[in-house]
């Protein structure tokens, strides 16, 4: 049996291919994707909405092919509901981003509801502990960027801003910006609000930082060999905004949250970089943006939600994993 994953070598591997019996069990594991809570799956459930168009990449449903993650020379710890709210105990964990990372707080809810659910009880379920607030740039500061939506973290994790049911304290707050803050500059300035100044105000919260989302979109109906780089923009159909920074910026998070001097607050990095390989699982990679709002409209950010869940369906099972290997603390 390999070792299980350490630091970046969860990141070298493949997205494999599955089939046979192996596909459907990793298919009948996956919540059923809706795009809001009118929708079927969500009407009858306490599964909440994927967001952003990710069910209609009809495109990738149509192929019909099952990809799990392999890393080449270790394994990653399944996923498990019930050993992931054992980890979580009595804290309140916090999402706070843009809206790729209401795709990443949705998925991990519906994980450990979907195994509740198909446990009869006999799982552990922790998702009401789970919630989401939206902020574009963290700081909200007006000079970042065109969009910033949502509420400043420090009035999120002081309970003044939004106005919601379930209050602070929160115990941890896994945060990500990027693709609303234009230049490396801004965003080396935000990085020191996050690892100085929020920290000082709110001792009692783990914060953990979760690496970009992956950019791109690829026509090609297959996972990346490596990851975007300037010769994979310069060849993109569409606008690429501020992608091309996202994997330098990565870095930059990586050594600022992983310092020896960093403070005793900071919870590490989730690290989802093989998602960076899944450009055919963005949304307009099938040509799929429901009726775009203008003609031309893209949508190479967020990702779709598949019969096996898409690479969305990782992240749990990375997060999983690096609380139990000690990469992310809570």
């Amino acid at each position: 049996m390999l070792p299980l994953c350490k630091g970046n070598e969860q990141n070298d591997g493949v997205w494999a291919e599955l089939h046979g019996a192996r596909a459907q069990k990793v298919r009948r594991a996956t919540p059923p994707c809706c795009n809001s809570r009118k929708s079927a799956p969500c009407q009858r459930s306490a599964l909440l909405p994927i967001s952003s168009r990710a069910c209609t990449c009809h495109g990738l449903l149509r192929q019909n092919i099952t990809h799990v993650w392999k890393p080449s020379r270790c394994r990653l710890l399944p996923w498990n509901a019930s050993r992931f709210c054992e980890r979580l105990g009595k804290k309140q964990l916090l999402f706070i981003g843009d809206s790729t990372m209401i795709q990443h707080h949705a998925t991990l809810v519906n994980r450990i509801v979907w195994d509740a659910q198909g446990s009869g009880g006999g799982a552990h379920d922790c998702a009401a502990q789970v919630s989401f607030v939206h902020s574009d740039t963290l700081t909200m500061a007006p000079q970042f960027g065109r969009l910033n939506r949502g509420y400043p973290i420090r009035k999120i994790l002081a309970g003044v801003e939004p106005h919601v049911d379930r209050r602070p304290p929160y115990d941890v707050a896994i945060v990500n910006t990027g693709a609303h803050v234009v230049s490396d500059a801004d965003f080396k300035v935000l990085l020191h609000y996050m690892t100085k100044l929020v920290p000082s105000q709110f001792p009692l919260v783990k914060i953990v930082w979760k690496v970009q989302n992956p950019a791109g979109c690829s026509h090609t109906g297959r996972p990346l060999a490596s990851p975007p780089d300037e010769q994979f923009y310069a060849n993109h159909a569409g606008p690429t905004y501020n992608w091309r920074s996202f994997l330098r910026r990565d870095k930059l998070a990586k050594a600022a949250f992983n310092s020896a001097a960093r403070a005793p607050q900071l919870g590490g990095v989730l690290d989802t970089a093989p998602m960076n390989l899944r450009a055919d699982a963005h949304i307009s990679s099938h040509g799929a943006l429901g009726r775009p709002k203008k003609p031309g409209s893209i949508d190479c950010l967020h990702l779709c939600h598949t019969a096996d869940g898409g690479p969305l369906a990782l992240g749990p099972q990375l997060l999983l994993h690096a609380l139990e290997t000690r990469q992310v603390f809570f």
